[in-house]
């Protein structure tokens, strides 16, 4: 990744990333890519500007380029870790140099409900398509509302945006036979980050239809990072012999201990059942994203935080869906 300048006009930023293909395979997944991001139009997905196939060296080696806005600011991984370092804050939220400061509420809500009005472009699309690698890392970046200067409510906030799209897949696959199950554990395990990976997509049954609702779990873990500062299952990682397969698969997280958000009493119980409703073991028991942004809406209190830029037009009529709590230790 590269970050390029024009050498014309305003000298604007941008953002250049090359893909070296040292195989048909690999070509074939960067024009994938390619072609999910131009099939995507939406203001919460990184915008492809442009793109080519070019072949370098005496070999003749595939090079694809993309050109993207710049997001000068990072990831959401970075905007976590300037959190923790103590930059930024409100009057009275306390952090500052070697101490970490809070995230308020409501910035935590209106990240979270970019990046579904993003997925939500992809899984309204006919057919759906599911991103499969929704995790901070992939969530970029920018604008005012962040450490060092806290947008008020109903000011504004950081403008988040979700890229990568090499892992986009059509979001309902039908197994019928281990064979077939097999496979997509295996591509799971090369496209998908272990601890946001959904727990189907770890023990793929030999008959089942995995869909969209693997992008929910996702959410639910990058909302838990933003209210604790790391994955809901990162934990095993830290015990003897630990396993994340084994963690997400006993569907077992904590909330004990301090977190990153300030929020308190019936707001921190109701960004936990956001959490806890993403994270159910039954996809089916998981919340569509139309669902998890009407809820995210209602808590922001929709008179106050109505349309913007576009953003936040009406979302269709919710679904009936459980939301069952997941278990926690």
């Amino acid at each position: 990744m590269y970050l390029v300048r024009e050498l014309e006009g305003a000298g604007a930023s941008f953002a250049a990333k090359k893909v070296l293909c040292q195989s048909a395979e690999q070509l074939e997944g960067a024009h994938a890519e390619v072609a999910a991001m131009e099939r995507f139009h939406h203001p919460n997905l990184l915008e492809l500007l442009a793109h080519e196939t070019v072949r370098e060296g005496r070999g003749g080696r595939a090079v694809v380029y993309f050109l993207t806005p710049a997001y000068l600011e990072g990831s959401l991984v970075d905007f976590v870790e300037r959190v923790k370092a103590g930059v930024g804050g409100r009057a009275g939220e306390g952090g500052g140099p070697g101490g970490p400061c809070r995230i308020p509420a409501d910035q935590v809500l209106r990240i979270f409900l970019q990046v579904c009005d993003g997925l939500r472009c992809m899984h309204e699309h006919d057919p759906p398509f599911a991103h499969r690698d929704i995790k901070p890392h992939n969530v970029l970046v920018r604008g005012p509302g962040g450490p060092g200067g806290w947008a008020r409510p109903g000011e504004g906030a950081v403008e988040a945006v979700l890229m990568d799209f090499g892992s986009v897949r059509e979001a309902r696959r039908t197994v019928s036979s281990r064979l077939e199950a097999l496979r997509l554990q295996e591509e799971a395990e090369a496209h998908c980050t272990a601890a946001y990976r959904a727990p189907e997509l770890f023990d793929v049954p030999s008959e089942c239809t995995v869909d969209e609702k693997v992008d929910i779990w996702s959410l639910g873990c990058c909302l838990y990072y933003l209210l604790r500062g790391e994955s809901p299952f990162e934990y095993a990682l830290g015990s003897t012999g630990g396993s994340i397969a084994l963690a997400v698969l006993s569907g077992k997280y904590s909330w004990d201990g301090p977190g990153l958000c300030d929020s308190g009493g019936a707001e921190e119980g109701a960004l936990r059942g956001l959490v806890d409703a993403c994270l159910s073991q039954d996809p089916t028991a998981r919340p569509s994203v139309q669902e998890l942004a009407r809820r995210c809406r209602a808590l922001l209190d929709d008179d106050r935080t109505g349309p913007e830029d576009g953003r936040d037009a009406p979302s269709p009529a919710p679904e009936e869906v459980a939301t069952e709590p997941g278990q926690r230790v």
